[in-house]
């Protein structure tokens, strides 16, 4: 996360300014888009469970079926950042948790079409023939049951052209693109779903709001 990002005074009420470059709200608002995916991780994709390194690798997958409803869901979450009194980048790790439960809550109703699926690394190494990122990824995917495959998978990182084709290859996908989360507000809502149903299951669901329990029908497991 850039330099500068903070929450404000809720006592002062200047304007709230968006981190996002001018224009990137609307990337994928044309209506030539449709069937967009917005991915993103967390936890250590490695078999290791030693000391720093995670028990659980887990991806968020974030469906639209168009251009416009991606634009509709910028539109919710600028609305939503003017709410908080947020000037920075939506990203779970890197906000205070009097902010994320609030986000969580006021865009739940706008993010229906998610899923996450998580591999706790304890059960052992996962059964498929793709690296553990990409299966798990695959599961994520499967979890929606689309007839037809994705024109576009987005995900959250530095452009990788080998990366790109491995999973573009093993989900089937016409497209798989990277981008940077601080310019794709899609991707921050991606970062905060899957912060969440990590958090959801480290801390058990009775220490989330019972507003967003109904969040964990999203959850896959990867087994």
């Amino acid at each position: 996360m850039r330099g500068g990002y903070r929450q404000l005074n809720r006592s002062s009420r200047p304007e709230v300014k968006s981190p996002m470059r001018s224009g990137c709200r609307n990337r994928f608002q044309s209506r030539q888009w449709c069937m967009l995916i917005f991915c993103d991780e967390s936890g250590d994709p490695g078999l290791s469970t030693k000391s720093g390194s995670s028990f659980y690798f887990a991806v968020a997958m974030l469906y639209c079926a168009d251009g416009e409803t991606a634009a509709r869901l910028a539109d919710a979450q600028e609305k939503t950042r003017a709410g908080l009194r947020w000037s920075g980048e939506f990203k779970w790790a890197k906000m205070p948790s009097d902010v994320r439960m609030p986000y969580l809550t006021a865009m739940a109703p706008f993010l229906i079409a998610h899923r996450v699926a998580i591999w706790n690394k304890k059960h052992g190494p996962l059964p498929s023939g793709c690296r553990p990122e990409v299966a798990v990824m695959l599961h994520c995917y499967n979890a929606f049951g689309f007839k037809k495959p994705a024109v576009r998978i987005v995900i959250d990182g530095e452009r990788d052209r080998l990366r790109s084709s491995e999973i573009r290859a093993a989900l089937g996908a016409r497209e798989v693109r990277m981008e940077q989360s601080h310019a794709c507000p899609q991707l921050q809502m991606a970062d905060m779903l899957v912060g969440f149903h990590a958090y959801a299951w480290r801390e058990g669901w009775r220490n989330v709001p019972k507003g967003l329990h109904h969040l964990e029908a999203n959850l896959r497991w990867c087994r």
